[in-house]
């Protein structure tokens, strides 16, 4: 009698925790707007408010954004740095592509592989806010932190594609086009 009373209880705790989540609408990845300021090697700096599914990123609204975090020692993010160069020249005037390096180089010496590599898009030190940004962004996109990882962002800042990994070009192609 006693385990019945006990199975009973405990369907009942579990059923009113459960319909009380479900009724409490307040989901921790779809918290309040968050701010961000990041700054560019260059200097320019980047506001960036958080939405629902995606950024607004000052100044860049109606251009789709291909947001990039990579490591400089990372194969595959080395693999992907000619197809964004590539991307950038062909489309610079309705795609702006963001890099944040995520591995922590010192500033000379990420200036002097973005000279090496003729890198013609931003890129972000990871300093603390690019850190912050980078928790935010992982926690909001469930990303594990495997690097390279792209968000492509339509012109209304929309998430329309995210993925871990090398992307060729053809891919990324496709998803310019569809966020257009």
């Amino acid at each position: 009698m006693k385990s019945i009373k006990f199975i009973i209880l405990s369907i009942f705790l579990l059923s009113t925790l459960l319909l009380s989540s479900e009724n409490n609408n307040t989901n921790p990845i779809e918290e309040k707007e968050q701010k961000f300021k990041l700054t560019t090697l260059e200097g320019k700096t980047l506001n960036i408010t958080t939405k629902k599914n995606g950024l607004n990123i000052e100044g860049l609204k109606g251009k789709v954004v291909f947001l990039s975090f990579f490591g400089y020692n990372c194969p595959p993010c080395k693999r992907e740095i000619p197809e964004f160069i590539k991307m950038r020249n062909k489309y610079s005037k309705d795609l702006e592509i963001i890099a944040i390096e995520i591995r922590g180089l010192k500033k000379n010496q990420l200036n002097n592989f973005i000279n090496r590599k003729n890198i013609n898009y931003p890129i972000i030190p990871f300093n603390k806010e690019a850190k912050k940004f980078a928790y935010h962004t992982a926690k909001k996109a469930d990303w594990k932190g495997a690097i390279p990882f792209i968000l492509v962002l339509d012109r209304e800042g929309e998430v329309k594609f995210l993925q871990t990994g090398f992307i060729p070009y053809s891919a990324l192609e496709s998803a310019f086009q569809a966020s257009k």
